[in-house]
């Protein structure tokens, strides 16, 4: 694997971990998991300088680091419950608009023209416009950095068409996420109660601004 596929794969694992972290219901399982595999944001904030990357990063493993003894289900619920008041768009008093870019761009109508946008972009791509199990639109935050993630392991994966699937993820991050996710974090990180994801919010709005500047 060459150092150019190599960087390609790890900016995908990250789009995959932000994209989890928006799209997966926390469970034990996963929170065992998350613990386990702590020591991977280390990575994230040595490769990818900062843009606030690295406070986020920081938050993420203290709030690992600092589960201690604590039962994985009672951690569970509490990150069950701080990305519900996130992403569920329950009230204004409760969270921050929902993350989807109809909402952010549309004049926070569902379903607006940005949304059929994307939906082009998935099924150009052979991508299930609506992932099954998800219930969300296609322009929720975690189903386009998903997206993103997708086409950089193709990147990856074919040679020949390396630099293909990396410019349509370069171009579809400038096009959609890079015009309203960055705001969406803004809004939501006084919501925000964990750690976890005070960190997720700072690095996701952080590794935009990286990916937009190179």
């Amino acid at each position: 694997m060459g150092r150019s596929d190599k960087h390609t794969l790890i900016k995908a694992s990250l789009y995959r971990l932000l994209a989890g972290a928006y799209c997966v219901i926390p469970t034990p399982a996963l929170v065992d998991h998350l613990v386990k595999r702590r020591e991977v944001w280390d990575n994230v904030g040595q490769l990818l300088g900062d843009h606030g990357i690295a406070e986020g990063v920081s938050k993420i493993k203290e709030y690992l680091d600092g589960i201690g003894n604590q039962e994985s289900i009672s951690v569970a619920k509490e990150l069950g419950v701080d990305r519900t008041r996130l992403v569920g768009g329950i009230s204004e008093d409760y969270g921050p608009p929902p993350p989807y870019e109809s909402v952010y761009r549309d004049g926070g109508i569902l379903m607006g023209p940005s949304t059929l946008q994307v939906m082009r972009w998935f099924r150009d791509a052979g991508v299930e416009v609506v992932p099954a199990g998800s219930g969300k639109p296609p322009d929720f935050i975690g189903l386009e950095l998903d997206f993103i993630r997708f086409m950089y392991e193709r990147a990856a994966g074919e040679s020949q068409e390396e630099l293909k699937f990396q410019a349509r993820a370069k171009q579809f991050l400038r096009e959609h996420p890079a015009r309203w996710a960055m705001a969406y974090c803004e809004r939501a990180a006084p919501y925000a109660r964990t750690g976890f994801y005070q960190g997720i919010l700072k690095v996701t709005a952080g590794f935009i601004k990286y990916e937009t500047s190179v």
